[in-house]
């Protein structure tokens, strides 16, 4: 598999590995967050490169009942939103699952392909090829709404 890496401000270039606590070679996705830490997206779990160095990995045993993570996003609120390949979604705040959202709770589909924002509202497109899942957030309370092409 190819390693994680990235490419810093400076021009130098960091690479990760499994022997570094990646949580597998193969990386769907990744982002750099706004505290500085980097999320990636594998099929074995997500893995959080803290920016002090240090290393955490999200899988089974931490509630995540599908570890392929497809999608990662950071929310204005700082929450991590994952969308992975038939789990759902998972919302996490401090590297804990804060929500699960699946078809049972109204998504069109498991497979997350994307999550983005538009205003207030987080939109997820997921993979029934013929319809996509808008979660509309109201403070106090989040609504999911279906959306059919």
């Amino acid at each position: 598999g190819i390693p994680q890496a990235c490419i810093r401000p400076d021009g130098s270039i960091k690479v990760w590995t499994q022997a570094d606590g990646l949580a597998s070679m193969k990386c769907r996705v990744s982002i750099k967050t706004t505290s500085g830490d980097y999320y990636i997206g594998t099929p074995k779990g997500l893995s959080i490169f803290h920016a002090d160095g240090s290393l955490r990995n999200l899988t089974k045993q931490d509630g995540l009942e599908n570890e392929y993570i497809m999608w990662v996003y950071e929310s204005d609120e700082r929450e991590i939103w994952l969308g992975t390949d038939g789990g759902g979604v998972y919302v996490i705040k401090d590297e804990q699952i804060l929500h699960h959202y699946t078809t049972e709770q109204g998504l069109s589909g498991n497979i997350i392909f994307k999550i983005n924002t538009h205003n207030i509202t987080i939109i997820i497109f997921s993979s029934t090829y013929s319809s996509f899942s808008i979660i509309i957030i109201t403070i106090p309370n989040i609504n999911i709404i279906i959306a059919n092409n």
